[in-house]
C-alpha cells in the first residue's frame, strides 16, 4: 500500500506543477511528463502485483479446470514441422463469464543442438494480459500447465515510453540551449 500511495503522490504532485507551472508561464513540460509517468510507472506494477492470478495444473487433453470465474479446457495438441524445429502446440480455451479466448503454448524441439524451449502464448488487451506455458511431464499424458492473468502490463508499457519521451524531450531541449 505504501508503494501505492507514493505512486499517488507523484502522479498528483506533478499534475499540481503542471497546473502552477502553466499560470506562471515557467512551463517545463518534459519533468512534468517524466515525473508523472514514474509514477504511473510504479502505481500499474503496484497494481498488477495485487491483482495478477497465477494457477498451474497437470491437464491431459479434454480435460476442464474450473477456478475463481474461469474455466480452462484443453482442446487439442498438434504435432507442426518447421524449418529447424517441430512444435509441439496446445490449444487451450480460457473461459471467463462472457470473455473467451483460445491461446496456444508450444513446445519446441530444435534439432541442431536437441534442445526443448517452452513458448507462451499471449493475448493482450488494454486491462489485462493473459499468459498460459505447457510443458510435458515425462511418459504420461499429462501437460503442466501454468495459466497467469496480469492486469495493467500494457500500462507499464506505456509509461515507460512516456518516461523515454520526457527524457528525450529533457535531452533535445538542452542540446538546443548548449
Amino acid at each position: 500500500m505504501i508503494i501505492i500511495i507514493s505512486a499517488l503522490f507523484l502522479i498528483l504532485s506533478s499534475l499540481k506543477d503542471f497546473v502552477i507551472l502553466k499560470k506562471n508561464n515557467n512551463f517545463d513540460l518534459t519533468r512534468i511528463i517524466a515525473h508523472a509517468s514514474f509514477g504511473f510507472l510504479v502505481l500499474f506494477i503496484g497494481l498488477n502485483h495485487i491483482f495478477s492470478i497465477e494457477k498451474d495444473y497437470n491437464m491431459k487433453i479434454g480435460e476442464i479446470k474450473k477456478f475463481d470465474n474461469y474455466s480452462i479446457e484443453f482442446k487439442n495438441l498438434e504435432l507442426k514441422d518447421f524449418t529447424n524445429y517441430q512444435a509441439v502446440v496446445g490449444e487451450f480455451e480460457i473461459l471467463k463469464e462472457k470473455d473467451r479466448n483460445i491461446l496456444k503454448p508450444e513446445i519446441r524441439i530444435y534439432s541442431n543442438p536437441k534442445t526443448l524451449t517452452y513458448e507462451a502464448s499471449i493475448k493482450t488487451s488494454f486491462i489485462k494480459d493473459y499468459y498460459l506455458t505447457m510443458s510435458n511431464i515425462d511418459r504420461s499424458d499429462y501437460y503442466n500447465i501454468k495459466f497467469q492473468e496480469k492486469p495493467l502490463m500494457i500500462w507499464i508499457w506505456l509509461s515507460v515510453i512516456m518516461i523515454v519521451i520526457g527524457g528525450l524531450l529533457r535531452f533535445f531541449k538542452n542540446a538546443k540551449n548548449s
